[in-house]
């Protein structure tokens, strides 16, 4: 991850994927974030920018809007809104999470023979 620092962005796009931003200040640009690489935002800055999402997080953004507008769906939606809000947001393939339980595998309907 490529850390910046301190510097000013103006009247520029900037793609914020795979970078760290920290006390730098953005005016008038155009921000995008596509979801390849995390991204650190630390006392940061934004004056009079547009925001845009391309690649996977738009894709998972437009997942979102068809999944809200699905009856049955809408409360799984506000859930994952609800983690973003409260900062309870679970990322499997966090650093230090322990690997997911294998899944087992689908009954056959045979039970396995005995060896004599």
């Amino acid at each position: 991850m490529q850390k910046i620092a301190g510097a000013t962005f103006e009247d520029s796009m900037v793609v914020l994927d795979g970078n760290e931003y920290k006390g730098c200040d953005f005016r008038r640009c155009k921000i995008v974030f596509t979801g390849k690489a995390p991204v650190q935002l630390i006392q940061c800055n934004f004056s009079h920018c547009v925001w845009q999402l391309g690649g996977g997080a738009f894709q998972t953004l437009a997942f979102f809007e068809t999944m809200y507008g699905q009856p049955g769906f809408r409360s799984i939606v506000e859930s994952f809104f609800a983690m973003v809000r409260t900062g309870k947001f679970i990322n499997p393939d966090a650093p230090g999470r322990p690997p997911p339980p294998p899944e087992s595998p689908p009954p056959s309907g045979r039970r396995p023979r005995r060896r004599r």
